[in-house]
């Protein structure tokens, strides 16, 4: 595996776990993905975000979190002409009305982001730990909070926490799981790059 400081994770070209392996499938995904990166991304936006997409659509998600940032986050200066650009709210950067506004298009999440906004408020030390967890510490602490399922745990997990044994399953995942692996995914077979393998897989299919 391939670490680029700063960037992102991806797997080196001549990956043995699949080129070593029989499955066609996956080798062409690779092939076909090749540079495809996990970037390093903010925790606290990995999991407002991740949590706001449950069952919903990119649409509506891209519009949710739009109008947090601009209602609740800070205007970044320097923002290329006709286009503005905002920061993704903290905690203690949100009021409670916020959740309460149904033109937010939070639907039956807003609850539950209002739990996480008063839970990061209340314990500012939680990201810090979450980032010093072993991937099985950091899903049972994330599993704790209302909202927060396994697939979302899991993207939670890959894409803010790096921990790329991480192997989400969402309704693209599973159907392509039982197309392609009726019979069972090897998942010790790439252990430590699951999560890697996992965007392979997902970006060939769609």
């Amino acid at each position: 595996m391939e670490k680029l400081s700063g960037y992102g994770y991806g797997l080196c070209g001549d990956c043995k776990a699949i080129a070593d392996g029989d499955d066609a499938h996956l080798k062409e995904a690779y092939a076909y993905g090749s540079g495809v990166r996990i970037l390093r991304q903010d925790l606290w936006e990995m999991i407002v975000t991740f949590m706001i997409s449950q069952n919903n659509n990119i649409k509506r998600i891209t519009n949710s979190v739009d109008l947090l940032c601009r209602r609740c986050g800070h205007k970044i200066d320097g923002s290329a002409e006709g286009e503005e650009l905002y920061t993704f709210p903290k905690p203690l950067e949100v009021p409670e009305e916020v959740f309460d506004d149904r033109s937010m298009g939070f639907g039956y999440r807003a609850p539950y982001l209002k739990e996480i906004y008063e839970y990061g408020a209340n314990n500012p030390d939680w990201l810090d730990n979450l980032r010093k967890m072993s991937y099985d510490e950091a899903m049972e602490s994330l599993l704790t909070r209302k909202g927060i399922g396994k697939k979302v745990a899991n993207c939670i997990c890959l894409f803010g926490l790096h921990h790329v044994d991480a192997f989400p399953i969402d309704t693209h995942v599973k159907q392509l799981l039982d197309k392609y692996y009726s019979d069972g995914f090897d998942f010790e077979r790439y252990k430590g790059v699951a999560g890697i393998i996992q965007q392979y897989l997902f970006y060939f299919e769609l």
